[in-house]
């Protein structure tokens, strides 16, 4: 392991040596599991540089090691930048994205995808657990939207999206602290694209429903020992909720994703549902 700066550290990339990549690059956080992993797999397979962060470097190992090309071989040399970064760590933050712009020299696209649930109530949540969820999910938002879009400034252009999940526009029970944090992010999402579109940056959002990631499997465990169900009926009982009586997969988010940030170049300020139908029942 390399060390880039304290608070950030290579953990594989995939060449012994940095090489700009003349094409575009993505940056995502959160990106070891779940909605992360996903949509760094779909940006590698669509050719693009990757600067992929996350706290969980033995899960971003992994998926470093699962991404491939546009032809399903290896990724070439220099093409995937993974950093060890703690969004809650304004410092750390900094670091992933200073390296990334040694390594690549420019940031065209930011996935702020990082991000944590906990079940509570108003009146259940701690102190300090609420501290947790609003520092991971806005804070680190912030923070790592603040140190990319100077370069993207100045470069001309840029997209941004933020995972912003359906509770943006509805709320769950048992998810006061999630659904707060949400909420900003959607706000946030807007004041940023007034802010920015005359400056050629669109901020985006988007908002899955329940996806079968590792968040919603801590979430409906939790759930399922308070209801005293099985974790599998937990499941069937969340799925009844969308379409197709199933949660999402991490690879729909990805796919919808990759058309925001890349395609969707007459959109800023808009919240894109992916809910599997829940916000129209």
């Amino acid at each position: 392991m390399a060390e880039i700066e304290a608070m950030g550290a290579v953990i594989q990339e995939a060449g012994a040596e940095a090489k700009p990549c003349g094409g575009k690059v993505v940056l995502i956080t959160g990106a070891a599991t779940g909605i992360g992993a996903a949509t760094a797999r779909k940006f590698a397979r669509e050719g693009y540089g990757l600067i992929l962060g996350d706290y969980n470097v033995s899960a971003l190992d992994d998926t470093v090691a699962s991404l491939v090309g546009p032809d399903g071989a290896a990724l070439p040399s220099g093409q995937v930048l993974a950093l060890r970064c703690d969004v809650c760590d304004k410092e750390s933050i900094k670091a992933m994205v200073a390296a990334g712009m040694a390594h690549f020299g420019h940031i065209d696209y930011l996935f702020a995808n990082a991000g944590i649930h906990r079940n509570n109530t108003i009146l259940s949540i701690s102190d300090e657990e609420l501290e947790l969820v609003v520092r991971t999910n806005v804070f680190g938002v912030v923070y790592t939207i603040q140190a990319v879009l100077p370069h993207m400034l100045e470069q001309g252009a840029g997209s941004v999206l933020i995972n912003c999940s359906d509770q943006w526009y509805i709320g769950k029970k048992n998810s006061f602290a999630y659904g707060l944090t949400k909420g900003a992010l959607g706000q946030i999402t807007r004041s940023l694209a007034v802010d920015y579109m005359d400056k050629n940056i669109r901020i985006n959002a988007i908002c899955p429903g329940t996806i079968d990631t590792p968040i919603a499997a801590r979430a409906l465990g939790n759930y399922a020992e308070r209801a005293g169900l099985s974790l599998e009926e937990a499941y069937k009982e969340e799925g009844t909720l969308f379409i197709g009586n199933r949660l999402g997969t991490p690879d729909e988010v990805a796919d919808m994703a990759f058309f925001i940030l890349v395609h969707a170049t007459f959109s800023t300020g808009s919240h894109f549902g992916i809910d599997g139908g829940i916000s129209a029942s």
